[in-house]
């Protein structure tokens, strides 16, 4: 199922999670590849993906299709692991459960056909503990100690598992046929036998291995909104913005301080795990796994198995919380449902048959959970920027290899094979034009993503609005985005700036491409009035009934609706829209006349001159006047005939 869906379905890596393969991990491994590796790249995260994207980048040459099979290949590779491990510590159906509830959880269906680090490292992890709790022989703990340090420079944070096998091997879990000493002798020395070189090299280049973790803590990972992302703010904004973060490094002279902070998360970390990682449902199921444990005696097989997984979380209580961080614990956590499922305590048996009761509650559980899986896969495919194949291909088409394009993430840059250059947050179009002219840009790619983090310039989309410099070379429209080629015009001021409904209108048609209709519902009724005053009724209707999705329509939009309504020749419901216009605002002349004009279209005389009566007035056009004349002598209504007639007069028309 993993590969069917990251081969067939997963085409392109999206802008979360994905995006740090496209702007990172791709150029380590081809760097890795060529003979070259870069010590300062890994200040976040250890070499270990890198190495093993570029590993697999020798047999498969397109790294995403290598990223998208590391990852397959950790998603079955941790199964096995797990299956294996707990077959022999717990039994076959603790075994069975955790791997069952694992397989149809739904982020680890998604991160187990994306490319990212996050599947390698689980598997490393469960590996390691794997050689820690279940493996025999005299290798054991020295292989132990080097999965230890593998698994460390993929995800930093996996090094609580060199204190989780010491605590075994001292212990806990002794290594069999062997002494206490030398298991933990040899552990630590496979830990510095693959550990060592990697840290001496880095050190000798200047960078600390995971430094950035520490003097970009307050930065980075204390704050989950956009504002910790220093290329999301204007430039005063983050120069301000880090120098206040920066005095959090006071943090460091106040331990008590982030000893609270971390307890603080603990509780909601807890609570979003149940919620968003394992479904409400599973994480009650584990509650009571724990306590049947407890009581059945099992929690000493599974001890060392649970106090790894403590301590992943206590390394990521202090940041903000990140469900594809927790994944990493989704095992840990899946073992006590399966104590649960598997526990002597609940092993009560339908007749006859013998079915088992946990049986029921089981599957109904895993039924809950691939339910669940099932759309959240679907809006991650749905959301794919698959509009940036097309895109990255009309770029190679119609640049040199030495161009440039301006582009907030590294996927345009993929496949098109021309160098990225960081979109930045700038105010004014003249910023951007003389920043391009700085960094020797040729081309500017614009979607719906920059659209969202980048606002100020979204007539980007509107490829009706001419900007100087700028000449389209692609655009799409299902995922709206633009490919422009950049000329030496470009940062001046459009003629159209100048006028403030022109502004409006190009930046309504670009927020009609990417908003939902909630957010755009304002953009709609503009490009509706725009419409009408085009004498394009249909299209005017068109943006009107989006418009209606995002909520209640307004009083003008009523108005607008039942005009194109009458105008292409459906008086019946020009009548409800004009009466809900009327409704909403009686005094509303244009209104009250577009609704006369539509029940004579619909044949009702009596209720169009009911409708006309209370708008007759300076606002009333001549030619409806005249109708009024005529229909009001007809019903020998001589009072509104005669101040019909004053105002035609007054206007010095005759009937």
């Amino acid at each position: 199922m993993l590969a069917w869906i990251a081969f067939r379905l997963h085409v392109v890596g999206d802008y979360s999670t994905e995006s740090d393969f496209y702007g990172g991990y791709m150029q380590g491994a081809r760097l890795i590849q060529q003979g070259r590796v870069d010590p300062a790249r890994y200040d976040v995260v250890g070499p270990g993906y890198d190495l093993a994207l570029a590993l697999v980048g020798l047999a498969v040459r397109d790294l995403f299709s290598a990223g998208r099979l590391i990852s397959v290949a950790s998603a079955v590779a941790t199964m096995l692991l797990w299956r294996a491990m707990l077959r022999r510590r717990v039994g076959a159906g603790a075994a069975f459960w955790t791997v069952a509830f694992l397989a149809a959880n739904a982020l680890f269906i998604r991160y187990g056909y994306s490319a990212t680090t996050d599947m390698l490292a689980i598997a490393l992890q469960a590996a390691t503990l794997h050689s820690v709790l279940v493996s025999e022989g005299k290798p054991a703990p020295l292989r132990s100690g080097a999965l230890a340090a593998l698994a460390t420079f993929t995800r930093y944070n996996a090094i609580v598992l060199l204190p989780v096998a010491l605590a075994c091997y001292a212990g806990l879990a002794r290594a069999p046929g062997m002494s206490r000493r030398r298991a933990v002798v040899l552990l630590l020395g496979g830990f510095t036998l693959v550990a060592a070189p990697w840290v001496a090299f880095s050190l000798a280049s200047g960078h600390a291995p995971g430094a950035a973790l520490f003097t970009r803590f307050s930065t980075f990972y204390t704050v989950s909104d956009i504002s910790r992302n220093m290329q999301d703010q204007l430039p005063a904004y983050a120069e301000s913005l880090a120098a206040a973060r920066s005095l959090d490094q006071a943090a460091a002279h106040d331990p008590v301080a982030v000893v609270v902070r971390a307890l603080g998360n603990v509780p909601d970390h807890l609570r979003r795990d149940a919620t968003e990682l394992l479904g409400l449902p599973v994480a009650l199921l584990c509650l009571a796994g724990l306590v049947l444990a407890c009581c059945d005696g099992r929690w000493r097989q599974l001890l060392p198995i649970w106090g790894s997984g403590a301590l992943l979380f206590a390394t990521l209580a202090p940041i903000f919380y990140s469900d594809r961080y927790s994944l990493a614990i989704a095992p840990a956590y899946l073992t006590l449902a399966a104590a649960a499922l598997s526990s002597r305590l609940l092993a009560a048996r339908i007749r006859p048959g013998g079915f088992h009761l946990t049986w029921i509650l089981g599957l109904a559980l895993l039924v809950y959970s691939a339910r669940a899986a099932v759309p959240h896969q679907r809006t991650v495919l749905r959301d794919q920027p698959v509009e940036v194949i097309a895109a990255g291909r009309a770029l190679a088409r119609d640049s040199k290899p030495r161009e440039r394009v301006v582009g907030r993430k590294g996927q345009i840059g993929y496949y098109s094979g021309r160098e990225v250059v960081p979109f930045p947050r700038l105010g004014t179009l003249a910023e951007l034009g003389d920043y391009c002219r700085r960094a020797d840009v040729r081309y500017l790619y614009y979607s719906w993503y920059e659209a969202r983090i980048r606002p100020e310039f979204a007539y980007f989309l509107d490829t009706t609005a001419t900007v100087p410099g700028l000449s389209v070379v692609f655009h799409s429209r299902s995922n709206p985005s633009v490919l422009y080629r950049v000329g030496p015009d470009f940062g001046k001021a459009p003629a159209w700036v100048a006028r403030r409904d022109q502004v409006h209108l190009h930046l309504a048609r670009a927020r009609v491409q990417y908003m939902l209709p909630a957010e755009a519902a304002d953009s709609h009724v503009l490009l509706a009035s725009d419409a009408l005053d085009h004498g394009d009724a249909r299209a005017a209707l068109g943006h009107l009934d989006v418009a209606t999705k995002g909520g209640p329509l307004s009083q003008k939009a009523w108005w607008m609706q039942g005009e194109a309504l009458r105008a292409i020749g459906r008086p019946r419901q020009a009548i409800e829209a004009y009466e809900k216009a009327v409704y909403m605002n009686p005094y509303d002349t244009l209104a009250r006349l577009g609704l006369g004009w539509a029940q004579l279209g619909a044949g009702n005389t009596a209720l169009a001159a009911g409708a006309w009566r209370e708008a007759i007035g300076p606002r009333v056009d001549s030619l409806t006047l005249r109708e009024m004349v005529r229909i009001y002598d007809r019903r020998g209504d001589r009072e509104a005939a005669t101040a019909a007639r004053a105002e035609l007069a007054r206007r010095g028309v005759r009937k």
